[in-house]
């Protein structure tokens, strides 16, 4: 993670946003992901710092689940 709350991925510059609790996320150990779909998200242990697009722009709300 870069100084200023991003991470890279695939070329892809993911900018977390503001968390609850914490003043600044830099220099955190995280974990970032590509999902089989192209998106990508962000963790931190067992908490996620962000989900985005294949472009790289932050999702707002997860899909609905899909009915049985």
């Amino acid at each position: 993670m870069a100084r200023d709350n991003t991470v890279t991925l695939d070329r892809c510059v993911l900018q977390i946003s503001k968390q609850r609790g914490r003043r600044t996320c830099a220099e955190l150990p995280v974990l970032g992901r590509r999902h089989l779909d192209g998106r990508h998200s962000v963790w931190w242990g067992r908490r996620c710092l962000g989900r985005y697009d294949p472009g790289g722009r932050p999702l707002t709300a997860l899909p609905a689940p899909a009915s049985a």
